[in-house]
């Protein structure tokens, strides 16, 4: 007697089709799925890579264009000392040019921190700087507080070539002002309020000032390509 369950020769085959076209359907599904997300979790990761280089870019590019400035200035008043005309005519032009590129970096330096500090969080001072008073901030990132501190740098060694200094500088720029890192170091260790400066005093100051900008330019580049960043 024949199984009245089983299926014919017909049915078999349009069973064995159904199944086969389902399951190519599952896999084409999920299979897309699969590619969907993972293309967009790579366009994701790339844009925020875009995005960081780009400010990384924007930042050291500014840095740098006022650090050239000043080290390009130090040559030329370095090598035209002497009191004739043409050389003091030489050093006014050379600090005159130096001004206006200041202004520029000051304004644009200005704009990056804004950007940085809501792209990183706002930080004022690393972990352990040993500081008292520090306001807080809203992130761990050291972009926001390594940009702050390269720009105080530069505006320091900006008024170092210049030969004299504004009543608030040397304090504004000083670590632990108002609790924060500023340039990172202690300038009375060079010169002090209200002092005319020596030449070897403004010498000393320019080497610490260019070495620590070196190790602030190059950390605050790590940190820009690390450290946790608002895309929004």
């Amino acid at each position: 007697m024949l199984d009245a369950t089983a299926l014919s020769f017909g049915q078999e085959v349009v069973k064995t089709i159904f199944g086969a076209v389902a399951t190519a359907a599952i896999v084409t599904v999920g299979g897309g799925l699969t590619v969907s997300f993972t293309t967009r979790s790579w366009q994701a990761r790339r844009e925020l890579f875009d995005l960081r280089t780009a400010e990384l870019e924007r930042a050291t590019g500014t840095a740098q264009r006022m650090y050239v400035a000043c080290q390009h200035a130090r040559r030329v008043l370095r090598e035209s000392k002497s009191s004739v005309p043409d050389d003091e005519q030489k050093r006014a032009a050379t600090l005159a040019e130096l001004s206006d590129k200041y202004l520029q970096f000051s304004a644009d330096a200005a704009l990056i921190e804004t950007v940085l500090g809501a792209r990183f969080g706002v930080r004022w001072a690393p972990d352990g700087a040993g500081l008292v008073n520090t306001p807080p901030g809203d992130n761990k990132s050291d972009v926001y507080w390594r940009w702050h501190q390269i720009r105080d740098l530069l505006t320091v060694y900006y008024f170092n070539l210049q030969g004299e200094f504004r009543d608030d500088v040397l304090a504004r720029n000083t670590r632990g002002f108002q609790g924060r890192y500023h340039s990172g170091l202690d300038l009375s260790e060079f010169v002090d309020e209200g002092r005319s400066p020596h030449p070897g005093d403004l010498s000393r100051m320019r080497r610490a000032i260019r070495r620590t900008y070196d190790e602030a330019l190059s950390e605050l580049a790590k940190a820009m390509l690390k450290d946790k960043i608002r895309a929004g």
